[in-house]
């Protein structure tokens, strides 16, 4: 009786097993899976793609992506698994190695039944050299993708994988021994060993244009600054057209300026010359001789420094050459001190506009102080910056608060008329502030006025930073001008002469570019300098503004930055939207209502 109970479940157990054999999933691992290797000592790296867990495997197929900028493929072979180390015949196909970082497609398939395979072994060896690495240790993952693996039936079989990654250093160094290199420039240099890791590639070489050639090269001495020389060649006048002859001039040099560029027009007498007549005189029929146009100019006095810490006067030229090569400045930085009417209580006032220095302010012009809260965050920007400060005001009270003005009291014109604000609802107001050139600022305050008397305020905190270099383009709200702020910070620095290269471009296209714009910078201090920049007709969108400094022929560094223009900023009138939304609850309360009641009568 017990022999025939063992022979019954004996089937069971087999059916069983065979079940839990066929939910085994396949594990496809990179071998070995982390390792560190030493360029001194080694110079490849195979890694094996491995495979276990399955058996009756008749093709595999997957990709691996790696680093190109660390690794170098050599060679891939197949491994001894499919083939049953060479006693069955299987096929490759050739990998796409095409994309730098990625083999694609690394398949075989056995040919013919064979013998079974076994469970485990390599699939494919995969040889890589090492790259010259540009840093002390470089690392590659090593991840395998879109694997597949197929029975004899080409039924896929279930798998997991487990990637790797390699990592590739630089041997350690003897202390206080050193070696040639080459910077980032191609400049000849020389690395110091310290605490056994080479340090950075120090050339005494410079890298500047020692030939004025428009290529920097590596030179044993300072290059002097190039200077553009126009040469201009002209072709010949044309006819006379409407009393103007026309020539067409061009700079063999492309320096990309006009300061010294021929006429390429110049009058002339049109129609033909009468007939007869007397009188020599061989007259070059009114022709002008060229002369070279000198700028001449001259500037009206500086204007009243304004809320936003600026002042500007105009300057026009008694020449009319049309270029503004030698125009001063028509914009500076101030203090703005305040005044009696600008709106804001400054100075020693005691309300707005009035007490202290200016006329005595009057008996409380409200009853009663609303319930209100302004709030906003602290400001953290660079000196000069445009700084969009948000300010919200909410009617905490139970009254509806009419005829109030946001206004901040430096840095922006103007005030924002919130004409009714309802219990409840907040008021949200952009002001665009034009951030002084003082990193010694450290608060602004937001005022909230109600019939010419403060009712709030609130003070909030700033923290400008000095970028070492920087230069920005803005757009003036009140004229549509665009005016450019350079900042150097030389702190703790001599005298020195930068060099200032700009490009505004868009969509890959280049609107404006000002080349050699040298700037003298004075001792131990935090140059600026702001003034308009002539840019006309600049469709609107955004623009990257590219800056590059140099110093003496050598880069000193380039930064981004963006310009936008024709953006309206626009707020939404939260009373509006309240208002909105409680006539259509009303107007959806009556037809509901209007339906049931209809409803009822039927």
């Amino acid at each position: 009786m017990n022999n025939k109970i063992l022979n019954w479940r004996t089937p069971i157990f087999l059916l069983v097993f065979l079940f839990l054999i066929n939910l085994v999933s396949a594990l496809v691992s990179i071998v070995p899976a982390s390792p560190q290797f030493y360029i001194c000592n080694d110079s490849s790296y195979v890694v094996n793609v491995t495979i276990s867990g399955v058996s009756n495997v008749y093709g595999f197929q997957y990709d691996l992506t790696y680093n190109s900028s660390v690794l170098q493929l050599v060679s891939i072979t197949e491994g001894t698994f499919l083939n049953n180390s060479g006693q069955d015949p299987t096929y490759c196909v050739s990998p796409d190695t095409s994309t730098a970082g990625l083999i694609r497609n690394i398949a075989c398939t056995r040919l013919g039944n064979g013998s079974a395979s076994s469970s485990s072994g390599v699939l494919t060896h995969i040889r890589f050299n090492f790259q010259t690495l540009s840093a002390q240790s470089a690392s590659s993952s090593l991840t395998l993708s879109n694997v597949k693996i197929s029975d004899i039936n080409s039924q896929p079989l279930d798998n997991s994988k487990q990637d790797g990654s390699v990592t590739v250093s630089e041997c350690p160094c003897q202390n206080g021994t050193t070696r040639a290199c080459t910077n980032s420039n191609g400049c000849a240099g020389t690395q110091t060993c310290t605490n056994e890791v080479w340090g950075a590639c120090v050339s005494t070489q410079f890298y500047c244009d020692s030939d004025c050639d428009g290529d920097k090269e590596c030179v044993s001495t300072n290059c002097s600054v190039c200077v553009c020389v126009e040469s201009w060649s002209c072709g010949s006048w044309g006819s006379c057209v409407n009393d103007l002859e026309r020539r067409t001039c061009t700079d063999a040099n492309n320096c990309g300026t006009t300061v010294n560029k021929p006429s390429e027009t110049r009058s002339c007498t049109s129609g033909g010359g009468g007939g007869g007549g007397g009188g020599g005189g061989g007259g070059g029929g009114g022709l002008l001789p060229y002369t070279s146009c000198t700028e001449d100019w001259s500037c009206g006095d500086w204007g009243a420094c304004e809320v936003n810490g600026v002042r500007k006067r105009t300057c026009t030229d008694a020449n009319k050459c049309g270029t503004t090569k030698n125009k001063p400045s028509e914009l500076e930085t101030c203090v703005y001190q305040g005044t009696c009417s600008d709106g804001i209580m400054n100075g020693n006032e005691e309300d707005v506009d009035c007490g202290g220095r200016c006329n005595p302010c009057s008996e409380a012009k409200i009853s009663e102080i609303p319930r209100l809260s302004v709030s906003a965050g602290s400001i953290s920007a660079e000196i000069l910056d445009n700084y969009v400060l948000k300010v919200t005001l909410e009617n905490l009270g139970q009254k509806e608060v009419n005829n109030l003005e946001v206004v901040i009291n430096k840095w922006v014109k103007g005030a924002k008329k919130v004409e009714t604000l309802t219990p409840g609802l907040i008021e949200k107001q952009d002001f665009l502030l034009n951030l002084p050139a003082d990193p010694s600022e450290k608060s602004v305050e937001i005022q909230v006025v109600q019939n010419g008397s403060l009712i709030l305020s609130k003070t909030l905190d700033v923290a400008l930073s000095v970028p070492g270099f920087n230069l920005k383009l803005f757009e003036e709200p009140d004229t549509g001008r665009i005016y450019q702020a350079l900042i150097v910070d030389n702190r703790g620095k001599p005298v020195r002469s930068i060099d200032v290269d700009v490009s505004v471009n868009k969509d890959k296209e280049t609107y404006f570019v000002d080349t050699f714009r040298f700037e003298d910078i004075p001792e131990d201090e935090i140059y600026h300098k702001i003034d308009y920049l002539y840019l006309k007709d600049l469709p609107s969108g955004e623009y990257e503004v590219k800056s590059v400094f140099y110093e003496e022929g050598q880069k000193l560094g380039e930064v981004i930055s963006f310009l936008t223009l024709g953006k309206d900023r626009k707020i939404f009138n939260t009373a509006f939207i309240f208002y909105f939304i409680l006539i259509v609850i009303v107007i959806f309360s009556g037809y509901m209502f209007f339906k049931t009641y209809k409803g009822g009568e039927e």
